[in-house]
């Protein structure tokens, strides 16, 4: 418990500048479960309790890879005669201190590229999971009681501050005006829905979303993949696209599409980015063979259990159990290009036409206690003619 606490308490402490100070130990520290599971999971905590650039966790499947961005990773800062580095990396606004400004033309200046994803909560997600999610989730928040000033939305508090006598914050990304080392805001009104923004694969079931920015390993991530984030949270108000100053050649809508209220969908800025096997919050993250204590027999025993569950369901029907436990238990599954491979389909027919109008949903409500994930849709005419199934993208956010 010493160590753990030890652990959790460099953790809860981490930031950019430290992090990059002490890179492989925290990251050795993050592989270990029992430290993931103590930092706030940001699925189910609010983030208005939370520090900016404090270390937070989201859950949630690839939904789009944004454009490549430009940020100066490293960047002179002038106070009188004074000029020192201060680093760029997972942040998204300059760090000023009182009458300090930013050299644009430094010769001491270094780029680097990093690329934003579109993350969503996974669609689909049944309550149980979510029920248990929260209960793991049990963390005390950072509450502040003190007032922002300037731009900042959510300061942490001065004594946290390893940098900072007093902070101002800048977008490192062009469309506002840098004058004397302060932020223009002028506002504009908002022209995109909230349900726009989020854009949720599934409109009845809302999900989170964020947009987590990646340094290294671009192309090792693949869309639709389920993956979990650790990185530092990015919710300062200038980050607002209504917010920015716009010139005659943007279009207020892309601009807003593309820089979404972070209070709506934050930005993480992440260090450790992991797929994830299954969301199960009752299995350990590992492949069912590794499962040391689940011996043939024990198996034997839960695929049975299951069976009769379903055989009951289906009116005794033991064949039609089996393909319905294979249904739900296949990942057999190969994208090409806009064609889907190897989804399997399962139809069940002459159901008993007493129970006809509500066995279906009777039957799904079973199949959903059973499954992480999962959702119903009816098959009525209006859905087949009206709604969308394949995925479009909108162009504005790309």
């Amino acid at each position: 418990y010493k160590k753990l606490f030890k652990e959790m308490k460099i953790l809860s402490n981490v930031t950019p500048e430290i992090f990059l100070k002490d890179e492989k130990e925290i990251l050795r520290l993050l592989k270990l479960e029992e430290n993931l599971q103590e930092i706030p999971l940001i699925n189910h905590v609010d983030i208005q309790n939370l520090k900016d650039n404090s270390l937070v966790r989201f859950r949630g499947m690839l939904q789009d890879m944004l454009d490549p961005e430009i940020y100066l990773e490293k960047y002179a800062i002038i106070r009188d005669n004074d000029v020192r580095l201060q680093n760029g990396r997972y942040r998204d606004a300059f760090v000023l201190k009182s009458n300090e400004s930013v050299d644009l033309d430094s010769p001491e200046n270094l780029h680097g590229e990093r690329r934003s994803i579109f993350i969503v909560s996974v669609p689909g997600t049944n309550d149980w999971v979510l029920d248990v999610e929260r209960e793991n989730c049990q963390i005390k928040p950072h509450s502040s009681t003190e007032t922002t000033s300037g731009s900042s939305a959510l300061k942490r508090p001065l004594n946290d501050q390893e940098l900072i006598e007093s902070e101002k914050k800048i977008p490192m990304k062009a469309p506002a005006t840098i004058s004397n080392g302060s932020f223009s805001v002028k506002e504009s009104p908002s022209l995109l829905s909230r349900e726009y923004l989020l854009n949720s694969p599934i409109a009845d079931r809302p999900t989170k979303a964020c947009i987590v920015k990646i340094y290294n390993d671009f192309d090792d991530l693949v869309l639709n993949t389920v993956v979990d984030v650790v990185g530092f949270l990015s919710v300062d108000a200038v980050l607002d696209g209504k917010n920015y100053d716009l010139n005659e050649f943007d279009v207020i809508t892309e601009v807003q599409a593309a820089n979404p209220p972070p209070s709506l969908i934050p930005r993480i800025h992440a260090i450790l980015v992991k797929p994830v096997n299954h969301i199960n919050p009752l299995v350990l993250q590992t492949s069912f063979d590794e499962i040391t204590d689940f011996d043939e027999r024990t198996r034997m025993e839960l695929c049975r259990d299951i069976q009769l569950v379903l055989t009951q369901c289906l009116f005794g029907d033991t064949i039609a159990a089996e393909y319905l436990m294979a249904h739900l238990i296949s990942t057999v599954y190969v994208r090409t290009e806009l064609e889907c491979l190897g989804q399997f389909s399962l139809n069940l027919s002459n159901i008993p036409a007493s129970v006809a109008t509500t066995y279906t949903k009777l039957l799904y409500e079973i199949i959903e206690m059973m499954l992480p994930v999962s959702h119903c849709l009816p098959m009525t005419l209006d859905n087949l003619n009206l709604l969308q199934f394949s995925p479009k993208n909108r162009g504005l956010i790309a």
